[in-house]
């Protein structure tokens, strides 16, 4: 054992009981934003890992720009198996809808990073997954989702880098009418 363990395991009763690690409330990004983006994290994952019962691919996005989102992450789940039955609201028949949905995501997503996992012409492993996505850019058009009070953003589309320009700054929300526009450099002129 190093000084660090035997510091790190005798320190526990020093403790008060609250931690603050701050971070994490970042406002959700717009409705329809399109973005650069790549994969970063990508993974097989089960709703229940005791039992294996239903695999997904668990993702996460790293935003390149717009540069006011530049590095926001974006957490995505593509179900190509259908939703966890055992969640809240699982609804029977929308699954082949869902899992139709998920399988064209994770084609476009496949497509726009050279076609390895198609060619491959089985299930790929994690390893495989994270070797030919993780890193390609492409663009990516967000949309919002909002359950209890909580709001985030989930993953609309995605389409190659040469499909169209993503802004390099993200559009300013529109002025809303009857109300003045205020210019922060009236203050600055001196008469």
């Amino acid at each position: 054992m190093s000084q660090f363990d035997d510091d790190f395991w005798s320190e526990g009763n020093e403790s008060t009981g609250e931690v603050s690690l701050g971070g994490g409330n970042f406002e959700t990004i717009p409705d329809g934003t399109k973005c650069k983006a790549h994969i970063e994290e990508i993974e097989w994952a089960f709703y229940d890992p005791t039992d294996e019962n239903v695999p997904y691919i668990k993702n996460r996005w790293n935003i390149e720009l717009p540069s006011e989102y530049e590095n926001r992450k974006i957490f995505q789940n593509i179900n190509l198996y259908g939703e966890d039955p055992t969640k809240k609201g699982y609804d029977s028949s929308k699954q082949e809808t869902k899992m139709k949905n998920a399988r064209a995501m994770y084609w476009a997503i496949d497509k726009n990073c050279g076609g390895k996992l198609a060619a491959l012409k089985r299930k790929p492993k994690t390893e495989e997954l994270q070797r030919y996505l993780i890193g390609k850019p492409m663009l990516i058009t967000l949309g919002v989702w909002e359950i209890n009070d909580k709001s985030g953003n989930w993953i609309r589309k995605v389409e190659p880098l040469n499909s169209g320009n993503v802004p390099q700054q993200a559009a300013k929300p529109a002025t809303k009418r009857n109300e003045p526009i205020v210019d922060p450099m009236d203050d600055d002129i001196g008469f």
